[in-house]
Formats: C-alpha cells, sequence, structure tokens
C-alpha cells in the first residue's frame, strides 16, 4: 500500500525534518505521516517496507517514532547468497509478526486462508490474524504471502 505520497502539500511539513535534497516522493509520504493525513498509514498496525534508496532507509527510521516499522533490506547482489538473504528477510518478518500481534504464520495457513479482501482503510476494518493483507489482486502487501510461501515459511 503505497503511504500517499502522491501530492506535494506536505513536502514541506516534511522538509522541517528531512533534508531539502531527498525525492519529492520521500518528503511527501514522510509528510503525510507527520499531518497524520494519510488513512492507510492511520489503519495500519506495522508498516513493513524496503529499503530501496538511503533516503527511504531514513524516513522510516524516522517514521518508526509514530508507528512500528519492519524494514526489509534488499540484497545488493543476485546471485544464490542474495536467494538465502531474502529468504532471511522474510523469517526476520514472519518472527517480527508472530511476535507482534501473537500469531502463528505457518504455510498451511497461509495457503488454507480464505477470507474476502478488506472493506477499506478504517480503522479495523478486515483487522485480526486470518485477515488479508491486500485486496485480491493486489500487487501492494499482499505481494508479500506468496513470498512467505515459497521462503518456506
Amino acid at each position: 500500500v503505497s503511504l500517499c505520497g502522491t501530492k506535494q502539500d506536505s513536502i514541506p511539513v516534511a522538509e522541517e525534518v528531512l533534508p531539502r535534497c531527498l525525492c519529492p516522493l520521500i518528503k511527501s509520504s514522510f509528510g503525510f505521516a507527520l499531518q497524520d493525513s494519510c488513512p492507510y498509514l492511520a489503519a495500519s498496525d506495522i508498516v513493513v517496507a524496503d529499503a530501496t534508496c538511503d533516503g527511504k532507509k531514513k524516513m522510516y527510521e524516522l517514521l518508526a517514532a509514530y508507528k512500528p516499522v519492519m524494514v526489509l533490506q534488499l540484497p545488493q547482489i543476485q546471485d544464490e547468497r542474495a536467494h538465502a538473504y531474502w529468504r532471511e528477510q522474510y523469517a526476520l518478518l514472519v518472527a517480527r509478526l508472530e511476535q507482534d500481534f501473537g500469531v502463528r504464520i505457518t504455510e498451511e495457513k497461509l495457503h488454507g486462508s480464505d477470507v474476502p479482501p478488506a472493506s477499506g482503510p478504517e480503522k479495523g476494518a478486515g483487522s485480526g490474524p486470518s485477515a488479508p493483507i491486500a485486496p485480491a489482486g493486489s500487487r501492494s502487501a499482499g505481494h508479500l504471502l506468496p513470498g512467505l510461501v515459497h521462503a518456506g515459511l
């Protein structure tokens, strides 16, 4: 789910904290978080993010003061070591989700989940251990489920 980094209205607020040289997408996203005006962020229990650049790493580090954050560190190489490293990132994610939410994530539960998609970004919509991570067909956070299954978790 995008953290609403699509408008420039929130950039000035973010520039009070972030360096002005960061890209507008990062500043916009962080500004929405500071203004508490992103419904997706407000409805989330945790932010699972990828660290595709140093600016995002910094933004997520600062965002952790407002919301729990789990940053998946992308491998910097493309070989079998990268695959093992990425599997380890998923294992860390599973451990974090299990700890934070008091659930047990298994391959069987991931394959057996037949829950309709959440109705919207309202707080609590679709929440709970069996709730979907994202609507069916979405390439947002829901794409993590096949990765968790693929990683053997």
